[in-house]
C-alpha cells in the first residue's frame, strides 16, 4: 500500500471467546470507566476515552507511557464512523 487512502479499505476483526456474559463483555469495550481499567499494552494507559455506541458513532482514545511526561509521548487511535 502506497498511500493513506488505500488503507481506507482495510479491515480489521478481532475475535475471542470469554467466559463472561455478553453484555459484561460488550459494555468493557463501550464503558470509558471499564476501558481505562484494560485497553492498553502493557507500560501504557489508555486516556480521553470517546465511544459513541451506535451506528455512526464515534470511537477515540489516546494512551499515554506509565512514568513518561505527558510532553510528546503518546499515541491517539481513533476509529472510523461504528458500523453493526
Amino acid at each position: 500500500m502506497s498511500n493513506a487512502s488505500e488503507y481506507m479499505n482495510v479491515q480489521l476483526v478481532v475475535e475471542r471467546t470469554f467466559d463472561a456474559p455478553r453484555d459484561r463483555v460488550f459494555r468493557a469495550w463501550i464503558d470509558p470507566e471499564r476501558m481505562i481499567k484494560w485497553f492498553a499494552p502493557v507500560g501504557m494507559r489508555p486516556v480521553n476515552i470517546e465511544v459513541e455506541a451506535h451506528v455512526g458513532g464515534k470511537y477515540q482514545k489516546s494512551q499515554r507511557r506509565i512514568g513518561w511526561s505527558s510532553r510528546g509521548h503518546g499515541w491517539q487511535n481513533s476509529g472510523p464512523r461504528i458500523r453493526w
